[in-house]
């Protein structure tokens, strides 16, 4: 128990290479040390080294297959790796265990999410908020996948229980900016964006979707100053330049409105088979012809 102990010390001392050392003494001594291999896998998720992580913590479930923790931690790493089909069957198998515990229904429908199968995803995480009803995470995720389905007010409501949990945690308006935008809601969306922004000023995706909207509404200098701090940020984003044109032309200005559209092109040729966006195209290069060829009337 010595060198367990001193594992156990190293660890929280957050001297994991340490600690590994004397569980594997621990474990040269009692080959059959459940604990000493599940925290020197604690130690390998640490540094991290998954794939030790996880040939401990199939020891230890194969020395305990009653060993609830390592079943959750073993999914937790296989959703790392993009193991899902892992993931979810050692969930199964936790829930066998305790089917109370909440975290294991969240592994699970994020893993189920990650496979694409939101239905069974959304009922994890349902599961996982009917055993703990403040864990937030859960109901951010749900109102994603909610929103995917077109379920706005549901989304809605549940990114507003995140913001009742944990009123810290601005992502989430991000999302809800996305929802309200996708419902027609530009107003409530550019108001989301708008606190994004003001808590993070470099965020490129919350500038580019404000401007966007901004464009939409008409509101063309608002647009041209966020897709200007988009187009900062990133510098080769095809779709901001897009946007910017399209206020620049709601603006009359159609050298620019050209200037970006052909921009746009140049960086994403894909966006030529969009016949809406050579349609534009043509037609303020037609306008700009038009206001730059000579009059035919004989001057007085």
């Amino acid at each position: 128990m010595f060198y367990y102990g001193t594992g156990i010390k190293r660890f929280k001392e957050k001297d994991y290479k340490g600690a590994i050392s004397n569980f594997s003494e621990a474990i040269h001594y009692e080959p059959e040390f459940t604990d000493a291999y599940y925290y020197r896998a604690q130690c390998y998720l640490k540094l991290p080294n998954y794939d030790e992580a996880i040939r401990d913590l199939s020891t230890v479930i194969r020395l305990d297959p009653s060993y609830l923790n390592a079943y959750m931690d073993r999914a937790n790493v296989y959703l790392l790796q993009g193991e899902y089909d892992d993931a979810i069957a050692d969930c199964n198998e936790a829930i066998k265990l305790n089917s109370q515990n909440p975290l294991t229904y969240y592994l699970r429908g994020t893993a189920q999410s990650s496979k694409g199968n939101i239905d069974a995803a959304i009922v994890d995480y349902t599961k996982a908020l009917v055993v703990a009803p403040k864990l937030w995470n859960a109901y951010l995720n749900r109102g994603c996948l909610l929103n995917s389905k077109k379920d706005y007010e549901g989304a809605i409501a549940d990114f507003g229980m995140v913001l009742n949990l944990n009123p810290q945690n601005t992502d989430v308006y991000f999302y809800r900016a996305v929802t309200y935008s996708e419902q027609g809601r530009y107003q409530d969306s550019v108001n989301d964006y708008t606190v994004v922004i003001n808590n993070n000023a470099k965020h490129f995706n919350a500038h580019y979707a404000r401007g966007r909207l901004y464009s939409k509404m008409q509101e063309f200098d608002a647009a041209i100053a966020d897709l200007d701090s988009a187009l900062e940020f990133v510098p080769d984003h095809a779709w901001a330049y897009y946007w910017r044109g399209v206020a620049y032309a709601g603006k009359q200005a159609y050298a620019f409105a050209v200037s970006d559209l052909e921009k746009a092109l140049q960086l994403d040729p894909s966006l030529d088979k969009d016949q809406r966006i050579s349609d534009k195209l043509a037609k303020w290069k037609a306008i700009l012809e038009a206001d730059n060829k000579p009059s035919d009337a004989a001057p007085e």
